[in-house]
C-alpha cells in the first residue's frame, strides 16, 4: 500500500471468531508488522496467535479492528478489558503497516480503539510502543 495522508479510503471494521479469512488477513498484516519492527524476534504462530478469537481468556474481553485502505489490510487496534478486576483500564495495541505511517491512519485506529474504552467505562488506558 502506498502512504497517503488523511483518513480517504479507510475502512475500519471488527475481526470477528467466526470469519475465518479476515483472521487470516489480520495474521498476515501482524506478522509483516512484528518482521520489520522486531526482526530478531521469532514468527509468530498462527494457531496461538489466531487461537484467541475462538478460546479468548476467561474474564478478559478483547476486540479487534483491521483497517483497509483499497482492499488492503493497513493497521490493527485491540482492546483487552477485564471484567475481572482492574474494571478502570483497558490494555490497547495499535499497529501499521510500515508504508501506512505518518499519514494519520495511527491516530485514526487509537482514536476508535478509545471511543470502545471510554463506551465500555475504562479511564485508564495502558499501552506500549517499538
Amino acid at each position: 500500500p502506498a502512504g497517503r495522508r488523511g483518513d480517504v479510503g479507510v475502512e475500519i471494521f471488527s475481526v470477528e471468531a467466526d470469519d475465518a479469512d479476515v483472521i487470516d488477513e489480520w495474521f498476515a498484516l501482524i506478522s509483516l508488522i512484528r518482521r520489520h519492527d522486531l526482526p530478531d524476534m521469532p514468527p509468530l504462530c498462527p494457531v496461538h496467535s489466531g487461537g484467541r478469537f475462538q478460546w479468548p481468556w476467561p474474564g478478559v474481553r478483547e476486540r479487534t479492528w483491521l483497517a483497509r485502505v483499497d482492499g488492503q489490510a493497513v493497521g490493527v487496534a485491540e482492546a483487552s478489558l477485564s471484567y475481572v478486576d482492574n474494571l478502570a483500564n483497558a490494555d490497547v495495541e495499535v499497529q501499521v503497516h510500515p508504508r501506512m505511517r505518518r499519514t494519520g491512519l495511527g491516530r485514526r485506529l487509537l482514536g476508535h480503539v478509545l471511543a470502545h474504552c471510554r463506551d465500555e467505562g475504562r479511564t485508564t488506558v495502558i499501552g506500549s510502543t517499538v
